[in-house]
């Protein structure tokens, strides 16, 4: 009776757990000024690590701090890329309560056209910058990523209406951005840590009512303070 309880509560527990590490990852705060643009977000989950993330259209030099070399990016292969665009179409271009960025690409700070595309840099080839885009665009059944982009440093995105620079930054304990040469930050999970305490709690509670169900079955006792003391 009493292993059937444990497994109950175990399984229990993970359940739980696993329900809350899921929610934390999809978690983030997005950035809107009071114009009502979307200029970036707070905690974008990346592979389980968190970003704070800054949208500007203007060019690589002058967004990743002379875009002349790797560590001047969050990400260094298309791969990570790719991952980190998916992250800004599901958990940053979207419609809630702060405005209806999926729907209406103009909400966007940089974005004037009828989609808009969020850069996010990997690389070098050649002089020119390896880029994979975020595409959102409402008139599409699905946002897309474009993975095969590449772009001089020197070009200046904010003489095109659909296009901006994403900046990922690793996302300290108090959400500040650091350099963005340093390693991110991983994701939290306090929730699944709390569930999971819950879950040890009525563990404990379970062992101790058998444990008094015992006593009780055998009778009074003469060690009968043994029984006191494990109430």
């Amino acid at each position: 009776m009493l292993a059937t309880k444990l497994k109950s509560l175990l399984a229990a527990a993970a359940v739980m757990a696993s329900v809350g590490i899921a929610a934390e990852a999809q978690a983030a705060a997005l950035k809107v000024h009071i114009s009502g643009q979307l200029v970036g977000a707070n905690g974008v989950d990346v592979n389980g690590t968190l970003y704070d993330v800054a949208f500007a259209n203007s060019s690589c030099i002058s967004v990743f701090g002379g875009c002349d070399q790797l560590s001047d990016f969050a990400f260094n292969t298309q791969a990570d890329a790719i991952v980190a665009a998916q992250a800004l179409l599901d958990q940053v271009f979207i419609d809630d309560a702060l405005g209806d960025f999926d729907s209406d690409p103009t909400l966007t700070e940089g974005c004037f056209g009828i989609s808009c595309g969020a850069y996010v840099p990997y690389g070098f080839f050649d002089g020119l910058v390896g880029i994979v885009r975020a595409n959102n665009n409402p008139l599409a059944d699905v946002d897309t990523i474009s993975e095969l982009i590449f772009t001089l440093p020197a070009t200046d995105l904010s003489f095109g209406p659909e296009s901006v620079y994403a900046l990922f930054v690793p996302a300290d304990d108090d959400g500040l951005p650091e350099d963005p040469g340093t390693p991110g930050t991983d994701v939290p999970a306090p929730g699944a840590l709390l569930l999971f305490g819950f879950g040890l709690a009525g563990l404990g509670f379970a062992v101790r009512t058998d444990r008094r169900l015992a006593w009780r079955a055998a009778g009074p006792r003469a060690d009968d303070a043994a029984y006191v003391a494990i109430r």
